[in-house]
Order: structure tokens, then C-alpha cells, then sequence
């Protein structure tokens, strides 16, 4: 599967974890406060829809690394059931447990998203990372071929940047790549001149650049940072 197949996966994926978390909010807002048995009424039958849909979309989901989502949503009248005992028999941790089971569905969909995500940032990383590197060789040499009153029109290392920018941007979405002096980039780039080529160099990439980098990686995720094996020595001075 390339890319562009598993990036459609990837989307079809999405919009059923969407879906997912409204099927389990709708669902939520149908568990009474209290004791309430609801088999066959309005309510119950609603709930019965909502623990269908919730099973059909974790169906689904992938496997991710071999793991899957197996709760499901506490049916209402073994919630109501469930609380009656724990009144009866004045066991507390009746309910806590009752509480575990109908938050463990949200819990585990959640799990999910965040396997899923540091999934598909992988997948995403290893094809920026080769844009990055296009975009930075492609920059530098059209840099060196247009001086700053010429036109880029036909340069090869230009068309090149244009589309490896591109592909990123589709790549990455809005959310990663609006950042820095991304407007004054994208302005650059549809003038199209050398001067604009040249300020694309020495001003807007390398502001952007560093927010793409950070992009391709989760909050909690550690960005790589490279340290020569060898060379010169580093000074710890003392206060």
C-alpha cells in the first residue's frame, strides 16, 4: 500500500473514531442518575441502536500492533441492576466498579486515538522528512541559479521546491503548516520572482521549517536532536 492508499485508511479511520465518540456522548446522556430500569421503552431502544453502532464501528478500527478495543458500553438495566445491589447490600465499591465498566469503553477509545495517532505520524514523518530535504536542496540550488531581479519561470530547481512544498502541505494539513512567516512564504511563492525566491531563502523557510519539524511529532513525544560524536569539546562553566 503507498502513501497516498494508507493516508486514505487513515482518514476512513478518523472519521469512524468521530463517530465513535458521538455514539458514546449520545449514549452517556441516556444513563439515568439513579435507579431506572428502561428494557423497551423509548430509551432503552435508543440505547439498543446507540451498543450496535458502538460494536459496528470498533469492528472497524484495525488492529493497531495487535491491540483492539474490546469494552462496550454497560447495557442501562445492568447499570440500574448494578446499582440496586450495591444499595442493598450497602457495598460502595459496588459502584466503583459500576463506575469503571461505564467509563472503560471511553477509556480504550481513547488508548486507541493515541496509538493511532502516533501511527500515523510515523507514516507521515518518514515522507516529510524526504520533502524537507527536497525542499532544502532544491532552495539552495535555485538560490544559486536566479539572481534577485530574475525570474524564476522554468527553473528546474524551482518547479522542483513548488512541488515538494506542495505535497507537503497536503501532507501535513493546516494545523502543522500555518505557522511562523508561513503567509509571507505562500505570497513569495505565488509571485513567483527571484526576489521572491530569495526571500523565500533568507527569511520565510527557515522560519517555518522549525514548526514542521515540531509538527511531526506528538506533545509527548521527544524530537531527535543530533550531537556529534566527535569535535569540540563543550565548555560547562560553573556560576
Amino acid at each position: 500500500m503507498d502513501l497516498n492508499d494508507a493516508l486514505k485508511q487513515f482518514d476512513a479511520v478518523e472519521t469512524n473514531l468521530a463517530r465513535l465518540d458521538k455514539v458514546m456522548e449520545s449514549y452517556e446522556a441516556l444513563i439515568p442518575p439513579g435507579i431506572s430500569f428502561t428494557a423497551g421503552s423509548p430509551e432503552g431502544l435508543r440505547a439498543d441502536e446507540l451498543q450496535e453502532a458502538f460494536r459496528d464501528l470498533v469492528a472497524s478500527l484495525p488492529p493497531i500492533e495487535g491491540w483492539t478495543i474490546d469494552a462496550a458500553l454497560v447495557d442501562l438495566d445492568d447499570i440500574a441492576q448494578s446499582r440496586l445491589d450495591a444499595a442493598d447490600i450497602g457495598e460502595p465499591q459496588l459502584e466503583i466498579d459500576l463506575q469503571r465498566s461505564i467509563s472503560e469503553p471511553s477509556r480504550q477509545v481513547a488508548e486507541y486515538r493515541r496509538r493511532f495517532s502516533k501511527l500515523r505520524r510515523a507514516l507521515v514523518r518518514d515522507r516529510a522528512r524526504e520533502l524537507l530535504s527536497d525542499i532544502d536542496d532544491s532552495l539552495s540550488t535555485a538560490a544559486g541559479e536566479v539572481p534577485r531581479d530574475g525570474r524564476v519561470v522554468g527553473n528546474p530547481a524551482w518547479d522542483r521546491f513548488k512541488l515538494a512544498f506542495s505535497e507537503l502541505e497536503r501532507l501535513l494539513g493546516a494545523s502543522v503548516m500555518q505557522k511562523g512567516r508561513w503567509s509571507d512564504l505562500k505570497r513569495h511563492l505565488s509571485f513567483g520572482q527571484g526576489v521572491d525566491l530569495h526571500d523565500i531563502v533568507d527569511h520565510d523557510w527557515g522560519s517555518v521549517r522549525p514548526y514542521i519539524v515540531e509538527g511531526l511529532y506528538g506533545q509527548l513525544e521527544p524530537i531527535p536532536v543530533e550531537m556529534p560524536v566527535t569535535g569540540p569539546r563543550l565548555l560547562v562553566h560553573r556560576v
